[in-house]
């Protein structure tokens, strides 16, 4: 009975910790997985470079923002906003055939791929790692990550109709784009 109830404590251990994929690029692998992982990562890919195969196109990135919970603060006036950021994208370089290796997706750690760079442009702290570290899947019609994320942005009061008031709060978000804001690349988010 202490050896069973050991091994589920074990068993629900793993599952919270999720499955990745480990590669090493070393050696032959013996799964489909580890030949999988070793012909997308261990020959030409880079984490640096924006996953496209002509320099010139442009990498079309999806983004949802699912708010989970949030927090007023009148005093600062700011609020903080925690969110699942959906992302999604076309990684031309990480394209297998299903059936060569009978594997449908991956789950990859975020720091080993590239990522598109999404930024608050005037977030309360003013810092860019505002999302945590997480794991994306990886699939043949492209890159699916949701980091959970937290920001918090300014906000103007009105106090006018108190006891009615309001706040206005705002956070732009984007990327750089060759050392200057594109505002074509920003999304605003009004609270």
């Amino acid at each position: 009975m202490l050896f069973l109830m050991k091994s589920i404590v074990i068993f629900v251990f793993v599952s919270l910790l999720g499955f990745t994929i480990a590669f090493n690029c070393d050696g032959e692998p013996s799964s489909s997985e580890g030949k999988l992982l070793k012909k997308l990562f261990c020959y030409n890919y880079d984490k640096t470079e924006r996953p496209v195969k002509n320099y010139s196109a442009a990498v079309n990135v999806t983004m949802n923002v699912h708010v989970q919970n949030y927090d007023l603060d009148e005093r600062k006036s700011t609020l903080t906003a925690f969110v699942w950021m959906s992302t999604s994208w076309k990684d031309e370089y990480l394209t297998w055939d299903r059936m060569e290796y009978g594997i449908d997706k991956l789950i990859i750690e975020s720091s080993e791929i590239w990522t598109p760079t999404i930024i608050p442009f005037n977030n309360y702290k003013s810092t860019e790692a505002a999302c945590s570290n997480h794991r994306c899947e990886v699939n043949q019609l492209g890159m699916v990550c949701v980091p959970p994320c937290q920001y918090e942005a300014f906000c103007v009061s009105n106090t006018a109709n108190w006891p009615f008031d309001t706040q206005n709060c705002s956070l732009s978000l984007g990327t750089w784009v060759g050392g200057s804001r594109e505002d074509k690349n920003t999304t605003k988010i009004p609270t």
